[in-house]
């Protein structure tokens, strides 16, 4: 009898419990995916927002000129393009990009061996690494006073005449602009 009736308050307990419905899995910090050609990293998520990282690229689709969006969204949730990640644009052939308010941060070695000749960046970027645009034919760049740092040959190997410098600047790292006309 003993048996029975705990078979009986388990079997009520399994009938009564409440269901549970996931319609959508939440991303997790470090997640990796792919939108319209581009790798991006999570980095922080709160309910419907949330940041990212660009990455990575597909090849094919950089050619030119580049636009960053300042968002992307992800299983129903915006991000921000917060930073663009080290190597992220590597050894393509972009003759121009264009960076959003919204990236705070350009990842060292970022642009580095492309063919730029103008360079867009927004007034959120406060942190440029090294040699994020480094190798490419640059003549002229405007620092945004946003910037609080240019890392070590940033801009180097350009063909700089004329460079302007914001008034946030605090730390400019070695040979940032070496290797110039």
């Amino acid at each position: 009898m003993k048996k029975l009736s705990r078979c009986l308050i388990a079997l009520l307990m399994i009938v009564t419990m409440p269901t549970v419905n996931i319609t959508e899995v939440s991303a997790i910090e470090g997640e990796i995916f792919e939108k319209n050609g581009y790798t991006y990293t999570i980095l922080t998520e709160e309910g419907s927002s949330g940041t990212v990282e660009i990455s990575e690229h597909d090849d094919t689709l950089l050619t030119s000129d580049l636009v960053i969006d300042s968002t992307v969204t992800y299983n129903g949730i915006t991000y921000t393009v917060e930073s663009i990640g080290e190597y992220a644009f590597f050894g393509g052939q972009l003759t121009s990009v264009t960076i959003p308010d919204s990236v705070i941060a350009i990842g060292e070695c970022a642009f580095f061996g492309n063919q730029l000749t103008s360079v867009t960046i927004g007034n959120g970027l406060t942190a440029i690494e090294a040699r994020a645009f480094d190798n490419n034919q640059l003549t002229s760049i405007t620092i945004p006073d946003s910037v609080t740092t240019i890392g070590e040959y940033a801009f180097s190997g350009n063909r700089l005449t004329s460079v302007t410098i914001g008034n946030g600047l605090t730390t400019i790292g070695e040979n940032a602009f070496t290797y110039n006309q």
